[in-house]
């Protein structure tokens, strides 16, 4: 396959009517098209419309990917519930990051071009995965920036030393953070390190008195305003917005300020390469341990079996040899070596293994095996 080009769409907010399920056929006659969605990948070729022109018309969430290393994650947000100045202070450069205003909504579009992936990725689970980040950034969770900005410092020669971070830290991790996270090929050992603070930035949910309290303290006009919006049923962010309010009332919209800069997460970074290269060195041997021992348990049972037996074994172990094939080379190896072992008639074993080599000595494949078991 010369090249591979994956487009999933996906609309949240509102189905997809008919005329706008027409109008997309047209774009495509071998897309999946459903209520709420557009999938189609490409061979040869690629889509026949701009990708965020069509994000912006009818969906809400869109990824891209492509074998060459291509990764693209976009959403459409209103601009009522984000605001692009919010997300200044993540300095993530144009070449990464675009966010362009269209009519009532925002389209925040996050690209990585020739990233080096170790296997092909055909990109049918990013969807998936990554839909639910849009939910949190319109509850106030701007974690998925900072992942931007982390792979931005682990970038060489890219982000400054002194850079501030942009949040607290960004623990505690959840399923989509930690897949966007993959997507864009951070640095597992930089992520841990950005995660090892307790100052977890997920927006708090209200609780049911704190929320009962600032609904009391509305107004009677803004009170009947949210009963005939809900009434109407006509925004399906209308809850969303709602706690928003509450939780900026409560704890404020600004975040805390940043104690850490990019050199610390980077030197963190380190330290965490190291232990981690230390945790799999220590379960290498803790499992070549294991394998040892179950190895030594099954030789000691297949030779207590052989106590006793030791002419028939010898007369197996010939009838193997005449085989004439590496299985039959194999066993019988292992067989001579479990008689050595088991030490009975120490010299009569020597005398006729001697007696075999040179019985054999035109089966080099078979001698190679005896040499290499050491049976001379």
């Amino acid at each position: 396959m010369s090249e591979y080009q994956y487009y999933d769409f996906q609309s949240i907010d509102r189905p997809l009517d008919a005329a706008a399920r027409e109008a997309l056929r047209e774009i495509s006659s071998r897309a999946r098209i459903t209520s709420n969605s557009f999938t189609n990948h490409y061979e040869y070729g690629s889509l026949k419309a701009d990708p965020l022109r069509l994000l912006a018309r009818y969906f809400d969430v869109y990824v891209y990917v492509a074998n060459w290393g291509a990764r693209q994650f976009a959403m459409r947000l209103p601009r009522r519930l984000f605001d692009p100045a919010s997300v200044e202070r993540f300095l993530i450069d144009d070449d990464f990051m675009t966010i362009q205003a269209d009519g009532e909504h925002v389209i925040v579009s996050i690209g990585l071009n020739e990233l080096d992936l170790d296997e092909f990725d055909e990109g049918t689970t990013w969807l998936a995965t990554l839909a639910p980040l849009r939910a949190a950034v319109l509850g106030g969770d701007l974690r998925m920036f900072y992942l931007v900005w982390l792979y931005q410092v682990g970038l060489e020669d890219f982000m400054r030393d002194d850079a501030p971070e942009p949040l607290p830290g960004i623990a505690p991790l959840t399923d989509s953070l930690r897949g966007f996270a993959e997507f864009l090929t951070v640095d597992p050992d930089l992520l841990e390190a950005a995660a090892a603070t307790t100052d977890g930035q997920a927006a708090a949910e209200p609780t049911r008195a704190e929320a009962e309290a600032f609904i009391q303290g509305m107004t009677e006009s803004e009170r009947t305003d949210l009963l005939l919006r809900l009434y109407d049923c006509d925004d399906p962010h209308l809850g969303t917005a709602l706690r928003r309010r509450i939780q900026d009332c409560l704890a404020g919209a600004t975040p805390s300020s940043a104690v850490r800069v990019a050199a610390d997460l980077r030197r963190t970074m380190a330290a965490e390469t190291i232990m981690r290269a230390e945790r799999e060195a220590e379960a290498h041997r803790a499992e070549e341990r294991r394998k040892a021992e179950e190895e030594a348990a099954i030789r000691q049972r297949r030779q207590q079996a052989l106590v006793g037996r030791e002419p028939q074994t010898w007369n197996t172990i010939e009838r193997l040899i005449e085989q004439r094939n590496a299985a039959g080379y194999a066993e019988a190896t292992i067989l001579l070596g479990d008689l050595r072992d088991i030490g009975a008639n120490r010299e009569g074993f020597v005398a006729r293994l001697a007696a075999l080599r040179v019985r054999h000595a035109a089966k080099r494949a078979f001698i190679a095996r005896l040499d290499e078991a050491s049976l001379r």
